[in-house]
């Protein structure tokens, strides 16, 4: 299993090269996009804190995708001294369109491989594979 999710980790940070150069976006950059499509809008801070970014470098990467139309940023629904920065098109899809890389495809015929129930294991353990995940790097796993 070590070895299977250290081969996981390999290919996904392949993949997220790819598919920021694929878009024109660096490693980084993309992160962001990916996170506030996953999470929704979120303050310059809390960026920071997902990615493991200084504040100044987060506020240097907001720009870069608010220059391109990305992102936008709006004053905070509950504190109007804060800032959201939000995807610009709330669908979060890119111009190069919603199936980078022909993943759609390709994760479609790999899930025709598995049953329903199945599939429904691999979700759940999916799903907590990333709070350990979150929470391994937020540095609060409990065990």
């Amino acid at each position: 299993m070590q070895g299977d999710g250290q081969r996981l980790a390999a290919g996904l940070i392949r993949l997220l090269h790819a598919m920021s150069a694929g878009l024109d976006l660096n490693p980084t950059d993309f992160q962001c996009y990916m996170l506030l499509r996953s999470a929704g809008a979120m303050t310059p801070g809390e960026i920071a804190q997902w990615l493991k970014l200084a504040t100044g470098s987060v506020t240097g990467l907001i720009d870069r995708m608010e220059a391109r139309g990305l992102v936008v940023r709006d004053r905070h629904p509950e504190d109007r001294r804060k800032v959201v920065v939000r995807l610009a098109d709330p669908s979060g899809s890119m111009s190069a369109g919603d199936n980078p890389l022909g993943i759609r495809d390709a994760m479609t015929a790999m899930h025709a491989r598995y049953s329903e129930v199945e599939l429904e294991i691999i979700a759940d353990w999916l799903n907590r594979l990333g709070d350990t995940l979150n929470e391994i790097s937020a540095g609060m796993y409990r065990g």
